[in-house]
């Protein structure tokens, strides 16, 4: 994305603050993140400036809270996990109890003013719960969707997975939408369509932070006054069949061969938890279960184990798992102890603390 953000030249990036906010004219409140070499990955100070944002939106009267990322790659390729491996166990916890928190706060935003996020190029993970959390969902064609956490013992976003899926929120809300490049000819106008794509990306980005308030922000997603490129992706899913839900299908299998036993067996734990019909209820304790898996997983010798593989010395190695398979992994006690642990985990709580309580509260954070 190219919108100008009035900070930083192009030869100063390399020390660019990871996460950019402007209040426009209109009175949308812009977040972007800005970690464009790293992909966007969400920092501990990011997710710390996110939350900030929230209250600030909350507390300080905006028209809206626009989501944003610098570059063409990606929105968001997800945590920092590089950044997480560094860390002392309990620091690990609480970067993810801030980062869970940061969700559901992002939810319960929706109730105030309109939240926006706008996207171009990879939305995984980390990212791609973010994205969930707002309210309406752009992205470019280019745009990909993934939880590739399986491999570093992550559990899977089921919260995310059925929204993708249309199984829990989409008839009351605006949804994902999509923002298709222009151009039938693929490889031989690949140069051609991303300017194209980039053009719609600019183009949506006018449309949302022009607007001087909620109302007028919720009629431009919600009538139809997006650029005429802007297609539901519901009706591009209709248009395609089921090919795309059986590729995902094919991909997951494969991936699950890379998978950690122990992981596969929280995941499935998660899958199979009840939970409660109300929309926020619903995402709070979808978020507490899996906040209380990935806690315990990133503090097993596995988590570091799948890092390596994923993205550090022994980058594309098949992972060395402590269980050899599913079953070896559901005779360990320990294994059970944390499926026990799952089942037991409480919604996670709405902290809608004040911005200068939050900044206290990262401080102390730092310190420990």
């Amino acid at each position: 994305m190219t919108a100008p953000m009035l900070l930083l030249s192009l030869h100063a990036c390399a020390t660019a603050p990871p996460l950019l906010t402007r209040r426009h004219p209109g009175g949308v409140l812009e977040v972007r993140l800005n970690r464009p070499s790293k992909l966007n990955a969400l920092s501990s100070e990011m997710v710390d400036g996110l939350r900030e944002a929230v209250v600030a939106a909350r507390e300080e009267g905006a028209s809206g809270l626009l989501l944003t990322a610098s570059g063409d790659r990606a929105f968001c390729a997800g945590g920092d996990i590089r950044q997480v491996a560094a860390m002392p166990p309990q620091q690990r916890r609480d970067f993810l109890r801030r980062e869970y928190s940061l969700m559901i706060e992002l939810f319960a935003l929706r109730d105030s003013v309109p939240v926006v996020a706008l996207a171009d190029g990879l939305i995984f993970g980390a990212g791609a719960g973010l994205f969930m959390a707002a309210e309406t969902r752009i992205a470019s064609a280019p745009s990909s969707l993934a939880m590739p956490g399986k491999p570093l013992t992550a559990a899977q976003h089921r919260h995310s997975a059925q929204h993708v899926c249309g199984a829990d929120e989409t008839e009351r809300q605006p949804g994902q939408r999509s923002l298709p490049s222009t151009s039938d000819a693929a490889e031989a106008v690949q140069a051609e369509t991303s300017r194209e794509t980039g053009a719609a990306v600019q183009a949506t980005y006018s449309s949302l932070v022009d607007c001087s308030s909620a109302a007028e922000l919720r009629d431009t997603i919600g009538e139809g006054r997006l650029p005429a490129r802007l297609c539901d992706a519901a009706e591009a899913a209709e248009a395609k069949g089921d090919l795309g839900l059986a590729s995902w299908a094919r991909d997951t299998r494969a991936s699950s061969a890379w998978a950690s036993p122990a992981a596969l067996l929280v995941a499935l734990e998660c899958l199979q938890l009840p939970l409660p019909e109300e929309p926020l209820a619903r995402r709070a304790a979808a978020l507490g279960a899996e906040l209380a898996a990935n806690q315990a997983l990133v503090c097993r010798d596995e988590f570091a184990e799948g890092v390596a593989c994923a993205v550090g010395e022994r980058k594309g190695q098949p992972p060395r798992w402590e269980h050899a398979s599913v079953e070896e992994a559901e005779g360990d006690p320990a294994v059970q102890r944390l499926l026990d642990a799952v089942r037991r985990a409480p919604p996670l709580d709405l902290e809608l603390e004040s911005a200068d309580e939050r900044r206290s509260a990262a401080g102390r954070s730092l310190e420990s």
